[in-house]
């Protein structure tokens, strides 16, 4: 079996975050105008500590407008991968249709890397690892919620350590990017709010295009997929 390349794999993400960046940074912004609308209707509170805290209908949102925008990056980068350019509509119209199969996927993926890390640590690590790719697997493939997990389980056999090691970097970048948001603490207000807003968007976009390749890498080491074979399952 082929293995992945990890620098093909990050600079393929790199690529297409930059090449798509306003059409991501557009997605982000339409996805996350309810959370923004009513983060200013509902103003944050401060607890006892000083510390601020979202109003429950702002929390719930982010709950759900953060996957919306993961599966349609994902089905972006797909697209681009295929050599084509997904239409911002298209894109958000797959979010929104994959939206409740994705949650509940990612729902048992962290439920798993959760009890796993309670283990020592390391098979949390193992179920990170395994379960990389179920999120474009749900989208793309739309095999079914444990289905999903089996087929990402699949995909990465024979090519953990690779995965591991490239999602290490993207792992830290993003984290790095979402940290960057605490350096405007003290600042409060709008500019925080704008700053927050704008590494989440950086974060989760480049996070689903490198699921997005990650996964397309995959398929062609295991199965010999072409770029555009992958795409057509979308139809």
């Amino acid at each position: 079996m082929e293995r992945i390349d990890i620098g093909d794999v990050l600079s393929q993400t790199f690529r297409i975050f930059f090449v798509d960046f306003f059409k991501l940074i557009t997605m982000a912004l339409i996805v996350y105008t309810p959370y923004m609308v009513a983060h200013v209707l509902l103003p944050s509170q401060v607890d006892e500590f000083g510390f601020q805290q979202e109003h429950p209908v702002s929390l719930l949102l982010s709950i759900f407008l953060g996957p919306i925008l993961s599966i349609a990056a994902i089905h972006a980068a797909i697209q681009r991968l295929r050599g084509e350019s997904a239409t911002i509509g298209e894109s958000l119209i797959v979010g929104f249709w994959r939206l409740f199969p994705v949650l509940v996927v990612n729902f048992l993926v962290v439920l798993a890397i959760v009890a796993g890390s309670f283990l020592l640590i390391v098979p949390g690590i193992i179920f990170a690892v395994m379960y990389s790719v179920a999120m474009p697997v749900c989208v793309v493939e739309k095999p079914g919620i444990m289905a999903s997990m089996g087929r990402s389980q699949e995909l990465t056999a024979g090519n953990r350590w690779h995965v591991f090691a490239v999602g290490t970097c993207i792992g830290i970048l993003t984290v790095g990017i979402s940290l960057l948001s605490l350096l405007f603490l003290s600042v409060g207000g709008a500019a925080l709010l704008a700053v927050t807003l704008a590494s989440t968007f950086v974060s989760t976009t480049l996070q689903a295009v490198f699921s997005g390749v990650l996964y397309h890498r995959l398929r062609r080491a295991k199965e010999g997929l072409a770029a555009d074979e992958v795409a057509r399952v979308f139809a």
